[in-house]
């Protein structure tokens, strides 16, 4: 063999016997997060046992993962359930304004290059045609989703009346009960799993990782932004560290382990992972598939002689599995599910706002998906945003910091650009920026990740100082003293016309009583009040501040 050989391989069935096949933390995500068919994944792996290898680190993040996975799986039951059991209520499952609203974004973005370059009249008149053109479509969409709509309506009544077949908690944890007892059992009379690190163990392995993710050495460098922590016992693992401790310890193994030096030439990794554009640092794209990255193969025969290749989980239980070919379609159709919706785990972003649950690929369509929310519940107009650098028009010159932009419509007559190229922290910061602007509060938006949520509540100065109220009233009292210096006298806060009384209120209330305040204009006292609360940690810059007589 050579390292011509060696990147040039590509993994056939005939090789199976001389194979190491090494499984990689999704396999086992994927087994429990299927409802009918986790069982599959198992015979696969039982049915290679003396052929597959489990590092150590897959085992730990398999158990930091699984509980948030049958959890959300047992969510997904129960809202099926409750969605069901409803269907003799109408459902409205299209929103009619935001189909609108992506009518009028394609639409503009579909203009000539040299739109810009049109005089303003003819600007009108394009924009006016566009405008009808969406106004007219979108009554026949909204007659089309009423049609869709009753259809489902009736659909959901019939599948409703027969009560097996909806799924069942209490049947997923019997099935994942049962799943995890032969994981258990394959894991104890085999010596599949690797062997438990030490931390000396981890700091080896992690040793060069920042010189290797400052070059874009795979794998791992992807993961290089992740900030938290896995704690397994004593150990404490770098979540951006996963990726290249499975890679070091596969290397250690074929390095040390005598017997599996001489029996098998070639490892397959079996991970769904670098299947997604984003996601390059296990594989990379070649034409029309993505392909494992030159560098690993040739790294890994450097360091072990050995040939390398990646599979997807699909491919490893069709080949081994033994299931018939109905099953099979089956688990790759659900597999393609968890990669469309669950599993791309790099840019999926899963947060609350306002109550409401949203699950968006990218960044950029969280970010367009809060502005858009945040400027429609307050109404806010171009001169509202037009402090905030990402947004523009058509008609100034575009920050080049932004070189990809989302159209957004303020109404029928107003088009601003959003720029979305940003760096994940940028994002949070305009976005939090925009809470202020509205006036709203920004703990109404809630990150599934914890990675997240840690950076966007960096942006509170205060987590436990924030308080949000429509109508701030100070009474001012005059002591009998020489200087008849003003001081606060008592501060109440309300939102909606109802008074606001907390833990919070009190704590400012203590801190401002006694206060001292200027006596020459009413102006400066609510200036004043304001720099006070500001110093205390708390932002009333969006508040109307009312002062009782003295």
């Amino acid at each position: 063999m050579s390292y011509l050989s060696a990147l040039n391989y590509k993994y056939k069935h005939e090789d199976s016997e001389e194979t190491l096949f090494v499984i990689d933390t999704n396999y086992f995500l994927y087994a429990y997060q299927s409802y009918s068919n986790g069982d599959s994944y198992i015979k696969a792996l039982e049915n290679k046992k003396k052929d597959i290898y489990i590092p150590f680190i897959t085992y730990i993040e398999f158990l930091s993962n699984i509980n948030s996975v049958t959890n959300s799986l047992k969510n997904d039951i129960k809202i099926l359930e409750n969605y069901v059991n409803s269907a003799a209520e109408e459902v409205e499952i299209f929103d009619i304004s935001s189909i609108k609203q992506k009518l009028k974004s394609e639409s503009f973005s579909s203009k000539s290059k040299n739109y810009d370059q049109l005089n303003n009249l003819l600007k009108k008149d394009i924009e006016e045609i566009i405008n009808k053109y969406v106004e007219s479509s979108v009554m026949e969409i909204k007659n089309k989703c009423i049609e869709i709509e009753n259809i489902l309506n009736k659909k959901l009544k019939e599948f409703s009346i027969s009560e097996n077949n909806l799924p069942k908690i209490a049947e997923y944890e019997e099935k994942v009960r049962k799943l995890t007892d032969r994981i258990d059992e394959l894991f104890e009379t085999t010596s599949v799993v690797g062997e438990m690190y030490t931390q000396e163990n981890i700091n080896e392995y992690i040793s060069d990782m920042d010189d290797r993710y400052k070059k874009n050495i795979p794998p791992g460098f992807c993961d290089a932004s992740k900030e938290e922590e896995k704690i397994f016992g004593d150990l404490v693992i770098p979540d951006k560290a996963g990726d290249l401790i499975l890679w070091k310890d596969l290397i250690n193994l074929l390095q040390v382990d005598e017997e599996k030096m001489e029996k098998f030439s070639r490892v397959v990794i079996v991970t769904n992972d670098g299947l997604s554009d984003e996601k390059s640092d296990w594989r990379i794209k070649l034409g029309k598939e993505r392909v494992v990255h030159d560098q690993l193969k040739l790294e890994f025969y450097q360091k072990t002689g050995k040939l390398l290749d990646l599979m997807k989980v699909e491919d490893f239980i069709e080949y081994f599995s033994l299931e018939d070919e109905n099953i099979k379609v089956r688990i790759v159709n659900e597999i393609k599910t968890f990669n469309d919706e669950n599993f791309s785990n790099e840019e999926k972003i899963v947060f609350t706002l306002f109550g409401n649950v949203h699950a968006l690929n990218k960044q950029k369509e969280m970010m367009e998906k809060i502005f858009i929310t945040l400027i429609n519940m307050k109404g806010l107009r171009y001169k509202d945003l037009r402090n905030l650098p990402c947004i523009s028009t058509r008609h100034e010159e575009l920050n080049t910091t932004f070189d990809s932009y989302k159209e957004l419509f303020l109404d029928d007559e107003t088009e601003v650009l959003l720029g979305t190229r940003l760096n994940r922290n940028d994002k949070l910061r305009y976005i939090y920026k925009l809470f202020k602007i509205a006036g709203l509060d920004p703990r109404e938006l809630i990150f599934n990740s914890r990675e997240f949520q840690k950076i966007w509540q960096n942006f509170f100065q205060n987590k436990d100082g924030l308080l949000f109220s429509d109508e701030i009233i100070v009474s001012l009292e005059r002591p009998e003293n020489l200087f008849g210096i003003s001081v606060i006298g008592d501060v109440k806060f309300y939102n909606l016309g109802e008074q606001i009384e907390n833990n919070l209120t009190r704590k400012i209330r203590d801190k401002l009583i006694n206060c001292e305040f200027h006596d020459e204009s009413r102006e400066p006292k609510e200036l004043e009040f304001k720099d006070i609360m500001w110093n205390l940690g708390y932002n009333v810059e969006n508040h109307l501040v009312d002062f009782d007589d003295f």
